[in-house]
């Protein structure tokens, strides 16, 4: 089963880049790991642009299971289509994010780690590694 981590943030200054780091694993072996700077979005796309960018990456596992963790609760949402936003912006993305990952079958799924602890702790030290 191959395991993605992902996380998109802004830096530090409004207008400057995004940043999104991201981990592939296959039974606990690194396949690749990565950080990309992407060009400025607003603080509410950017889970969503680090996710289409993680998607591209898998593209070349597909027809194997993939299980992407996360750790943002709104980012499932908007991935979900259950988010009660109204933004354009985000509802067309998660469109487009929907699409990509119905592209996968039934052999992705997503994992929000944002309240378990002990996930967290791994999900922050294994993109710490990055850095």
């Amino acid at each position: 089963m191959i395991k993605a981590y992902v996380e998109g943030f802004t830096t530090q200054f409004e207008g400057e880049d995004i940043e999104i780091d991201y981990a592939v694993y296959e039974d606990e072996e690194l396949l690749e790991q990565g950080q990309e700077f992407k060009s400025y979005q607003k603080p509410v796309l950017v889970g969503l642009v680090a996710m289409n960018a993680l998607l591209n990456i898998l593209d070349k596992y597909g027809g194997q299971e993939i299980l992407i963790i996360i750790n943002d609760p709104a980012l499932l949402e908007q991935v979900n289509g259950t988010s009660a936003t109204k933004n354009t912006k985000v509802v067309e993305m998660g469109k487009k994010i929907r699409n990509k990952i119905a592209k996968f079958g039934d052999k992705l799924n997503l994992k929000d780690i944002s309240n378990q602890y002990i996930e967290r702790e791994k999900f922050a030290e294994i993109l710490k590694k990055i850095k």
